[in-house]
């Protein structure tokens, strides 16, 4: 949750501008106070706060954008597993695991962040900020290790022997050959076919 001394200077801008209100009302209505020779002392005052609060929005983005002190810290001083979630976020994560599992969006060559986030019911750029602060990787990657975890299993145990690399590829949600290959080798050391015939149950 957002300290209180950091909204101190929203409080005080606010009670200033209420008070130079109340100065204008005054002057208008009750007895002329002359003050700044009838300038327009209500309009000065509002664009004083609205540059103002832009000015302090930007040193404090996270008010803005729906991301909690709390959150910002728990990220910076985060060590992976030894990260401790607040209820809500962790509703969050288990949330994009679950759909992940069931759905398995990842098998969509076309998959966006955009429809992912639509289908989550949350904005783009918190799912970005999720998948980047708490799995810690980027949407991509953390597309395509899921691909590539499915990739290895269907290699090894499919139940058409018949199957090719190629058609494992399509079928996890890869349409490139050449990224498929470089991503699989990455992570396991070996060609998809080298790990097929390595590691396959029916050799």
């Amino acid at each position: 949750m957002i300290r209180t001394t950091e909204l101190d200077w929203l409080k005080w801008t606010w009670a200033i501008f209420s008070m130079v209100i109340l100065f204008d009302i005054v002057d208008r209505f009750v007895w002329t106070l002359d003050v700044l020779d009838g300038a327009p002392i209500t309009y000065l005052a509002l664009l004083f706060l609205i540059i103002w609060m832009v000015y302090k929005g930007l040193k404090q983005p996270h008010i803005f954008i729906g991301i909690s002190e709390h959150e910002e810290e728990l990220v910076l001083n985060k060590k992976n597993t030894d990260l401790e979630l607040d209820e809500y976020v962790q509703k969050e994560l288990e949330e994009i695991k679950s759909y992940i599992k069931r759905e398995k969006p990842y098998k969509q060559a076309d998959l966006s962040i955009n429809r992912m986030a639509e289908d989550l019911g949350v904005s783009p750029r918190r799912l970005s900020f999720l998948i980047n602060n708490y799995f810690g990787k980027n949407f991509m990657t953390f597309i395509n290790d899921y691909r590539i975890e499915m990739a290895k299993k269907q290699l090894i145990d499919s139940d058409d022997s018949a199957e090719t690399v190629l058609e494992v590829m399509y079928d996890v949600g890869f349409n490139s050959k050449s990224s498929f290959y470089t991503l699989f080798k990455s992570k396991t050391g070996y060609t998809p076919l080298a790990y097929k015939r390595k590691y396959s149950k029916r050799n």
